[in-house]
Parts: C-alpha cells; structure tokens; sequence
C-alpha cells in the first residue's frame, strides 16, 4: 500500500505529464500554424512556382516585355504544365513574331485542353483555293 507522501508523489507526476501533454500540443499547433502560413500564405505550397510564374507572366505580356515573359511561362510549365501556361507562352512568341513556336505552344495547350479552338482562335481560319487557269476554282 502506499503511504501519503507516494500518493501525493504519484498524483504530482501524472500532473507533470499532462501538463507537459498540453504543451506538446499547443506546440503542435503552432507548428502547422507555421507550415499552413510558409505554404498558402507566401506562395511556396504545391503551385506556388507555377502561379507566381503564371502571374509573372501575364504581367510581361501587358508590359509587353516578351522575353521575360517566354522565361516566365516557360518555368511556370516546368512547375506545372497547364494549357493556361502554354497560352501565355504562345501569347509571348506571338509577340516576339515568332509565330511557328507560338503555334506549337498553342497546339500543346490543346492537347491539354481539348476543349480549346486556341489555333482558330488566334491565327484565324485560312482557306485555300486552289485555281485552275481560268481562275476558277478546282474541286478535287
């Protein structure tokens, strides 16, 4: 059986352990507080490179700095490769003139995005007509 002075002993102990219970879990909080804030709040979670290029990106575009605006798209689509970035890669070599690496930009944002008519969109719709001598066109 145990004596007072092993039951208060005991008693203060347990106490000890709960006590120290709660701080390890406030702790704990903190922590992922801590963890939330670095990766929503400054950008650094799963997406941030890729959104904080993308946005880049669009600025360029407006600041019409194409340049750094290719480079910006261009790590946004290693972060993440989103038609969004493709489109804003295509917008940059279109402003560059360079129009076939645009082209294929926006094919790849396609193939992401079957949804998308970006080739239409953006470069129109060409027909061809052929003609004969006379000037009339030839059928096939």
């Amino acid at each position: 059986m145990l004596d007072c002075s092993e039951k208060y002993n005991f008693g203060e102990k347990l106490m000890k352990r709960k006590k120290l219970l709660r701080i390890c879990a406030v702790l704990s909080m903190i922590l992922c507080f801590e963890l939330v804030f670095v990766l929503v709040v400054r950008g650094q979670g799963i997406g941030g490179a890729y959104r904080k290029n993308l946005n880049l990106g669009h600025q360029y575009i407006l600041d019409e700095d194409y340049e750094n605006a290719v480079k910006a798209f261009s790590e946004a689509i290693k972060a993440n490769p989103k038609s969004e970035a493709y489109i804003g890669l295509g917008d940059a070599y279109l402003g560059l003139g360079e129009y076939e690496k645009a082209w294929e930009s926006f094919e790849d944002a396609q193939k992401l995005d079957e949804t998308l008519d970006l080739l239409n969109d953006k470069f129109g719709v060409t027909k061809l007509t052929i003609l004969d001598q006379d000037g009339s066109p030839v059928s096939d």
